[in-house]
């Protein structure tokens, strides 16, 4: 610290030159050896806040490291388990999928083989249906000549009486 101007003429009035001298040397001597000790503290004190610093961040780091750890692990294992989960829907969806499928299959072959059917049973009653028809227009042949033989053989006869007259 600074000696200030006035301060050193009342030292030097009152004690002399050379004891001024002195006693402002001394006093800066002792200022200069308590700076020293009091930068060793600061030092040392600052060497203890720097280590035990270093210590937290240590531990902090340990113990984040150790946090991202397990959710690092419980993140995997909500992973793997939506996989197995997903992967169990998938299984149980393409079992589905599958069923219906033979499902499908299957009443598509039962409507083509009922559609063969009835179009067997169809083809069937024409051919019924034709030769009944054959038949009535065989029968109904015969009757019309029965008929016109009816018809013919008395008007026949009529118009002989009708010529002999």
């Amino acid at each position: 610290m600074p000696v200030t101007p006035i301060l050193l003429l009342k030292l030097r009035e009152t004690l002399g030159e050379e004891a001024a001298t002195d006693l402002v040397s001394w006093v800066d001597q002792a200022t200069a050896r308590e700076l020293g000790h009091i930068r060793e503290l600061a030092e040392l004190h600052y060497g203890r806040f720097d280590a035990r610093l270093e210590q937290r961040l240590a531990e902090m780091r340990a113990d984040l490291g150790g946090r991202m750890d397990g959710m690092r692990a419980e993140l995997v294992e909500r992973t793997d388990g939506m996989r197995a989960e997903s992967a169990g829907v998938r299984t149980e969806l393409v079992e589905r999928i599958d069923g219906v499928r033979a499902d499908l299959t299957g009443r598509s072959e039962t409507l083509r083989a009922d559609l063969y059917g009835r179009t067997e049973m169809l083809r069937a009653d024409l051919n019924d249906l034709r030769t009944t028809v054959a038949a009535q227009r065989a029968d109904l042949i015969k009757w019309m000549f029965l008929f016109w033989v009816g018809t013919i053989v008395p008007l026949a006869g009529l118009m002989v009486a009708l010529v002999k007259l």
